[in-house]
């Protein structure tokens, strides 16, 4: 009776060690992911902002469009995109999944208002020229 206790203790022993290394290796996979996707968004935006300094300062830049290259920042923000929601649905104890998600969220929501203050301040510039309607 004894040694069948034991056996039963060190199996749930066993168990919960086991438990505890997939816990762990799914929070590691899960923070790869989202490693990978805050890289992938950051190299979206900031190739995006060069491709737009470029179109802005140099007139030759409008060429360049017609290579793949061209996509590089929309195809990075999509991956940056599909990998967090990678890992938000298969890992949904990550913490880092969820804040990613939110930051997401949130830079998206700050990217329409300021188009909509940026069409505002238009709006008013052009009541301000005595027209008094907006161009269109």
């Amino acid at each position: 009776m004894e040694n069948k206790n034991r056996f039963l203790e060190q199996k749930k022993a066993i168990e919960e060690q086991k438990a505890e290394q997939l816990k762990y290796a799914r929070k590691k996979t899960a923070n790869k992911l989202c490693t990978i996707s805050a890289i992938l968004h950051v190299i979206g935006i900031l190739s995006f902002a060069a491709a737009l300094y470029l179109s802005v300062n140099h007139k030759e830049f409008y060429e360049m469009l017609k290579f793949p290259i061209a996509l590089v920042p929309y195809g990075t923000y999509i991956g940056s995109w599909v990998l967090m929601i990678i890992a938000r649905a298969r890992f949904r104890e990550s913490r880092f999944a969820k804040i990613l998600m939110f930051v997401y969220i949130g830079l998206v929501a700050l990217l329409i208002i300021s188009i909509i203050a940026f069409f505002g301040y238009i709006w008013y510039s052009c009541n301000q020229c005595g027209t008094g309607y907006f161009p269109g």
